[in-house]
């Protein structure tokens, strides 16, 4: 899926990257051609153009801060806030933290209806050499799903940034919760493959259809 528009990238600060865009139109997977605009995945509506912008700050090699805001047209107004770090133990070992929060609110001619959501997630890690753990949470708190953007084909878009969102479930529901453990190894520290094996569980509750 592509889709077209202006984006402007900025790292003339020191230690600051800006992103700022404005996207217009969409093509999915299935399309030949590029007239195709926005849509709501949850509620299945479309929105007009897209906006956002927004920064991240990185203070110390070990960790950094981002806040965004963006709007999609006639559907919403979303901000968005990231924090993470990591924190070495040794040579081998550490501990990483990532934070994340969203809150959305309707806009314009709402066309998704009302909305007032607010979703966050944490995600903790710990590695020992080509071994890493996670244990996440998550938590959607409103009366809507945390709805997020797709192509108007229906085409997903890798628009949400949660612990918990995976390719086949978000754990995105109205007032859901979720908790997810994960493990990975790393084959690259073996010097024959430059790749790595994972598993995650998630386990949601509390959803409110």
């Amino acid at each position: 899926m592509t889709t077209r528009g202006i984006q402007l990238l900025s790292d003339d600060i020191d230690k600051v990257n800006i992103d700022i865009g404005h996207f217009y139109s969409t093509r999915g997977y299935t399309s030949t051609n590029h007239d195709g605009g926005f849509m709501a995945g949850y509620a299945a509506v479309e929105a007009g153009d897209v906006d956002y912008a927004g920064l991240t700050y990185t203070p110390v090699e070990e960790g950094s801060v981002g806040f965004y805001a963006s709007r999609a047209q006639d559907l919403w107004r979303q901000y968005y806030v990231n924090g993470n770090y990591s924190l070495a133990l040794d040579a081998e070992q550490s501990l990483s933290f990532d934070f994340n929060l969203y809150r959305s609110l309707d806009e314009g001619q709402a066309r998704a209806g009302d909305i007032n959501v607010t979703a966050w997630s944490l995600a903790n890690a710990y590695a020992n050499g080509p071994h890493t753990f996670t244990l996440s949470y998550q938590k959607i708190h409103g009366s809507q799903p945390f709805d997020h953007l797709m192509a108007s084909d229906g085409t997903c878009m890798d628009s949400i940034y949660l612990a918990n969102s995976s390719q086949y479930g978000d754990f995105n529901g109205p007032g859901e919760q979720s908790v997810g453990l994960a493990y990975e190894y790393d084959f690259g520290s073996t010097g024959v493959l430059h790749t790595t094996l994972s598993f995650k569980y998630i386990y949601g509750f509390d959803v409110d259809n």
